[in-house]
Formats: C-alpha cells, sequence, structure tokens
C-alpha cells in the first residue's frame, strides 16, 4: 500500500508526463524534430495508481502509454518518417490522450485529496 503523498507524486508525474506527449505529439505533427517521449513515471507509478483509480480510469491511462510505445519503438528503430506512418502514430496518441480525459480529471483529485 502507497501513502498519500506516494499517490500524489505518482499522480502529478504521470499528468507531467502526458501532457509532455500531447505538446510533442503536436510539434512533431507539424515538423518539428522528433525524439523518444518519456515513460519513467509510468514504470515507477503503475502500481500505485491502480490503488488509487478505479480499473477504467487506470486502463484508459495504460492505453496512452501503450501508443507512446508506439511511437517510441518506430523511433528507436528509425522508421517513423520513412513508414509513412508519423501522421497515424501521432493521431493515435493525441485520440488517446483525449480519451484518457476522464481518468486523467481522475488523476487531479488524486493530487488534490492527498495534498
Amino acid at each position: 500500500m502507497t501513502t498519500q503523498a506516494q499517490n500524489r507524486a505518482a499522480a502529478v508525474l504521470v499528468t507531467g508526463e502526458i501532457q509532455n506527449a500531447q505538446e510533442a505529439a503536436t510539434f512533431i505533427m507539424h515538423g518539428e524534430p522528433f525524439t523518444l517521449l518519456p515513460i519513467d513515471a509510468w514504470q515507477q507509478s503503475r502500481l500505485p495508481l491502480a490503488d488509487c483509480l478505479d480499473f477504467d480510469q487506470w486502463k484508459a491511462i495504460a492505453q496512452v502509454y501503450v501508443r507512446i510505445h508506439a511511437y517510441n519503438w518506430r523511433v528507436q528503430a528509425g522508421v517513423l518518417e520513412s513508414s509513412g506512418q508519423k501522421e497515424r502514430v501521432l493521431g493515435d496518441l493525441l485520440d488517446a490522450i483525449a480519451s484518457a480525459e476522464k481518468a486523467l480529471e481522475a488523476l487531479g483529485l488524486v493530487a488534490d485529496e492527498a495534498a
């Protein structure tokens, strides 16, 4: 079991990581250079967040990271641009973030409750 402070930190860090991914995806779609998107907060916080969120909320956040992983592996393989999938991959990521809106609101409540 995690403490309220740990839950708050997890919620804040994952929310920030997703906001970073959203901004990066938008910039990259408009021609900015691309790089790997961070996933450290999620890797360290997914289990504590499973205690704080209901399953559907947690699953929506996890789906965002599935899309981040799909982007990251293409960048690592050097095929994001050459495959012609850049817009689709980034669009899927942005769609997953939009679909996770209620889950992100729940993360905000976790951060606020524990403060």
